[in-house]
């Protein structure tokens, strides 16, 4: 269910906007979850740019990005995306807890993450529905981070 969300959610935007390809999604939460979803196109490789195809990186590792690799994916005419796995309450699941805001949970920690200077706010993709996003999953109450937790180990 998962994986079919997440598949949806970015092959949607590549089918129905102008240009297909030269998409770089930069997937925020999902480090704790790499090993259990994949995105439907290729993981960022810095020798791959100039190729103008479509590529994927978590949020961690973008922040990360030198200079020069920013520079080098804005003048190929990247178009950075935000996939935002958007499943817990005011924070994403990750495994370190080096960022503004860690608060433990389980075998990892719920952070807040400082922004990507180089992409655009309004460039973000939600993984689920803003307003309630356990709906689809067929849940009706109000759950909290820890309840969120044992949902997400659930769901395939």
């Amino acid at each position: 269910m998962l994986q079919e969300r997440l598949n949806r959610v970015v092959n949607n935007h590549q089918m129905t906007c102008e240009h297909t390809n030269h998409y770089i999604y930069i997937l925020k939460g999902f480090s704790k979850l790499k090993d259990r979803l994949s995105v439907p196109v290729d993981a960022f490789d810095a020798s791959h740019i100039t190729q103008k195809k479509n590529m994927a990186i978590t949020y961690e590792d973008a922040l990360n990005f030198k200079t020069e690799i920013i520079h080098s994916l804005l003048d190929n005419a990247y178009d950075p995306w935000v996939v935002d796995f958007n499943f817990f309450l005011d924070g994403y699941l990750a495994a370190t807890d080096a960022y503004p805001t860690a608060i433990p949970l389980n075998d990892g920690f719920l952070v807040t993450y400082p922004p990507l200077d180089w992409v655009p706010d309004r460039k973000t993709l939600f993984v689920f529905n803003q307003v309630d996003p356990l709906r689809e999953f067929g849940v009706t109450e109000a759950l909290d981070n820890q309840e969120r937790y044992e949902l997400l180990q659930t769901l395939e």
